[in-house]
């Protein structure tokens, strides 16, 4: 089957290279083939790709450093000290992280010398021939022992998972295959947490021709369908794909985040994110840059705005008005349009605030039609090189107008005015900038509106605000970039303490000491 791929590429080889996490992503099958695709060149004018920090490389060289040392003779705490005084410039959040993870590794490391013998070390980065120009990859550090065993890790920063997915067979076949000094006769998987050293196998003792008739199995086809992807599917993936500048599913918004240079790196930004950023640099960086693991702080208030949205995404996918008949009855146990979705007990929690929402459903006003529900809009600005996220909850179509609707869920009273609701919801100003640079077009409409709607059990409220309004666009502006300016060209990350440290889901690994001493439940370091 020939590949045809949605946008202009330049093939100057036909080398392929498929690796078990290309295998194993579920995002856009566009994005995965030409990454597979080694000489595949997207035709994209004078834009490239740049290629922002991978969270895992200090990690990476650190453990490459161990190993080194220990062939030297070292003592694997000497080498430990060592290996964490070598890393060089690293944020030191991801500092803590690495030391943390190194010392869980090698307690893992440690226990399965005593089960296996002594282990050399091949790698981390394992690419075997598969036929001609096509080769198989696995990225993992891989051992093997005297006795012909063969190791290859997958690394979790979190929690090892023990689901059994088409990486563990290509990571088999990449092993078993790999160069080393024995020839292998039993291949292991595990998959190791690097936060809390624990690990889950996934495949124990599998002999060369087990391995080869698993990945016939479960392997071949998973790689050849990253091979032959052409269907863009916008994700979390854009801002580190290829095809960005020239994706068509990503609508151009040139300057929406009202900067006029690119920053460091090609990288993609949510609202929420550049609230993130806004209140800590630090945090913003370990979350969604190095993404180490953190804890969930789930707040009654997250839990109440998450049930009440997903039965308001139940409600608004039959595209007619919300009335008091579709409300649940918690006491009764009926619980109509959340039945096997809510439990009783979040229905019980979200229905004053559902019963607020009836008189103000978007949907019943005449004219209004749904475009899209609970689905993120992605859109490409150009001049700062960034792939910027909206996430309305309803897409609507009120005449000629493209409609973002918001809803957020408050104890607190009502805000007082549209001025007070725009400046207690930030969102609102990136929602119309996406609007007025480009959605709104590409949607076909004429002009945008945001409508956030803000409930509370006592009654809601809905607030609008349009496109046409320059006096709104301009504070919009405003606040974006005030908001982008920092963030787009900032180097350091630096930490902003404050009360908000207690509910940080990264404070673990905080380099402040202050926020670093808020208690976090299940520490492992």
């Amino acid at each position: 089957m020939a590949w045809q791929p949605r946008v202009a590429v330049r093939i100057v080889s036909s080398q392929v290279r498929v690796t078990a996490s290309d295998a194993d992503d579920d995002g856009c099958d566009l994005r995965r083939a030409l990454k597979s695709r080694l000489g595949a060149r997207v035709e994209a004018r004078n834009w490239r790709l740049r290629k922002g920090p991978f969270g895992l490389d200090p990690f990476v060289r650190a453990l490459e450093f161990v190993h080194k040392e220990l062939r030297r003779g070292l003592q694997l705490e000497a080498a430990l000290a060592a290996a964490t005084g070598a890393l060089g410039d690293v944020h030191g959040g991801l500092r803590r992280f690495v030391e943390c993870a190194l010392a869980q590794y090698f307690d893992y490391h440690e226990s399965r010398e005593q089960e296996l013998g002594p282990l050399n070390f091949l790698g981390v980065w394992t690419v075997v021939p598969l036929k001609q120009n096509a080769r198989l990859g696995a990225w993992g550090p891989l051992y093997e022992s005297a006795a012909g065993d063969r190791e290859i890790r997958r690394l979790r920063m979190g929690k090892a998972r023990d689901e059994l997915t088409p990486w563990a067979s290509i990571a088999a076949k990449v092993a078993g295959q790999a160069v080393g000094a024995v020839e292998p006769r039993r291949i292991h998987v595990v998959e190791l947490g690097l936060a809390d050293g624990i690990e889950e196998p996934l495949l124990t003792g599998l002999t060369p021709e087990q391995v080869e008739t698993r990945y016939d199995d479960t392997g071949r086809d998973a790689a050849n369908d990253v091979v032959l992807g052409s269907q863009a599917t916008p994700g979390v993936g854009c801002g580190d794909c290829q095809a960005a500048a020239v994706c068509p599913e990503l609508v151009p918004v040139p300057e929406v985040l009202q900067q006029d240079h690119a920053g460091r790196w090609t990288r993609s930004i949510a609202m929420h994110e550049l609230l993130s950023y806004e209140q800590c640099p630090a945090q913003w960086y370990l979350r969604s840059v190095a993404k180490l693991p953190g804890v969930d702080d789930g707040t009654p208030a997250i839990h109440r705005g998450n049930v009440v949205h997903e039965w308001l995404k139940l409600a608004h996918q039959r595209e007619t008005p919300c009335t008091a008949a579709d409300l649940p009855e918690p006491d009764t146990g009926h619980l109509g349009l959340a039945e096997g979705v809510l439990s009783q007990d979040d229905c019980a929690i979200a229905l004053p605030f559902l019963k607020a929402h009836i008189p103000v459903c978007p949907l019943a006003d005449a004219g209004t039609t749904v475009v899209e529900i609970e689905r993120n809009v992605h859109g490409f600005d150009a001049i700062s090189d960034v792939v910027a996220v909206a996430k309305p909850d309803m897409v609507l179509r009120r005449g000629d107008a493209l409609v973002f609707h918001e809803v957020k869920t408050t104890e607190a009273r009502l805000p007082e005015s549209d001025d007070d609701a725009r400046e207690k919801y930030p969102v609102v100003a990136m929602n119309l900038l996406m609007l007025e640079h480009g959605v709104t077009q590409w949607f076909g409409a004429a002009h945008g509106e945001v409508q956030l709607e803000v409930v509370t059990p006592r009654g809601a409220r809905v607030f609008r605000y349009g496109t046409d309004d320059e006096l709104v666009m301009t504070l919009s502006r405003s606040r974006i970039r005030n908001l982008t300016g920092e963030w787009l060209d900032d180097r350091e990350w630096e930490t902003r303490p404050g009360a908000h440290c207690r509910r940080c889901s990264v404070r673990r690994w905080c380099p402040d000491s202050v926020a670093a001493d808020a208690p976090v439940d299940g520490d492992s370091c």
